[in-house]
């Protein structure tokens, strides 16, 4: 599961899950309410020695987990983290800006789309500024999700090179990686959002 890769112990409490589901309160006592096995829930002693609450987080995912994708994109960054992403991509067209970027992500939805029509995915996007001291221009790294269908990585690969432009010699425009949860856990995702900031950041749905 991914969130076994966003808590360093089996137990969390209520104010572990608030930090990295994007829920609120009203929502995490309602979905606690559906907690059938007794066994994956225990009571504890806090250091100011009330009982609180703990779950196992092997259950997390089954009453926390099904999240709409948020409105608000302050919980964008929780949203990311806890979905289990196909693809990971880092792309660096040469001397772009922001909004010239921000529409490139919405041609390559497009074009993925017309390529593979049985395909429905998501794509979430973190737009970071090249190196701040010597350099004005951006460049984006993006994470895929299929929810249904077949993406191949040729597909992929093509779109990329017709609107971000062609890797060569001289260049690597943009990298493009399988996300293998065993080998990189959520270094991936963190990497994705290193620098998250609403105003760069996006989550586009075909």
């Amino acid at each position: 599961m991914v969130i076994d890769y966003c808590f360093n112990k089996e137990w969390v409490n209520y104010k572990d899950i608030i930090n990295v589901y994007p829920i609120s309160r009203r929502t995490y006592y309602e979905r606690i309410k559906k907690l059938e096995d007794e066994s994956k829930t225990r009571f504890v002693n806090s250091k100011k020695g009330k009982k609180t609450r703990e779950i196992h987080i092997s259950v997390l995912d089954s009453l926390f987990g099904k999240i709409k994708i948020p409105k608000n994109k302050d919980k964008l960054y929780k949203w990311v983290k806890v979905n289990k992403w196909d693809y990971f991509i880092v792309s660096s067209p040469p001397k772009i800006h922001i909004e010239e970027l921000k529409s490139k992500m919405g041609f390559i939805v497009d074009l993925i789309s017309k390529r593979n029509r049985k395909v429905k995915f998501i794509l979430s996007y973190n737009i970071e500024q090249n190196n701040r001291k010597i350099d004005v221009y951006y460049h984006s790294h993006i994470l895929i999700k299929v929810l249904s269908g077949e993406l191949d990585k040729s597909i992929i690969d093509e779109t990329f090179s017709l609107i971000m432009g062609e890797n060569n010699c001289n260049e690597t425009i943009t990298i493009i990686r399988k996300y293998d949860y065993k080998r990189f856990q959520n270094r991936g995702v963190n990497y994705n959002q290193k620098n998250f900031s609403p105003e760069t950041s996006g989550i586009i749905k075909n």
